[in-house]
């Protein structure tokens, strides 16, 4: 059987370009967390992000990473991780939204199902996505197991 239709090729430079338009949301932020909303490469400021959001955006950053060769991506995801590690955590949890501007966490509204959902789907796309990538070894006090 033929395959007619794109070559695989399209589809990474594809996601080379939007993984590109990306980075405008971490770029222009004065911290290291996204800007949740990029329109047109540029970003949308105003908003909280979530934090399961900028918290998990590096298993896409660096499953681009990995098969484009360029680490860009997966620098720029790292460093929100890194900055998310140092902030004060309320049992091991943490809110549901945090501030590109000041970087600190905001509010106090805590879910644990949503916290424990997040955490397994992650989990899952961590090990299913990109195996040879230590993920997991982020894995601290900021995650405690859920009943």
């Amino acid at each position: 059987m033929t395959h007619n239709g794109p070559k695989p090729d399209v589809y990474l430079n594809v996601a080379k370009d939007l993984g590109g338009r990306l980075l405008s949301a971490f770029n222009s932020s004065p911290t290291s967390v996204p800007y949740s909303d990029v329109i047109s490469a540029h970003p949308a400021p105003g908003g909280m992000s979530s934090t399961a959001e900028v918290a998990s955006v590096q298993l896409e950053f660096n499953y681009l990473s990995a098969v484009s060769g360029d680490p860009k991506y997966n620098t720029e995801a790292m460093k929100v991780l890194a900055h998310i590690k140092t902030l004060p955590k309320t049992e091991g949890l943490v809110p549901i939204y945090i501030s590109p501007q000041s970087g600190e966490f905001v509010g106090e509204n805590i879910s644990r199902n949503i916290a424990k959902a997040c955490f397994e789907m992650y989990e899952v796309t961590a090990t299913g996505l990109a195996p040879e990538i230590a993920l997991l070894s982020h894995r601290d006090d900021s995650v405690i197991p859920l009943e």
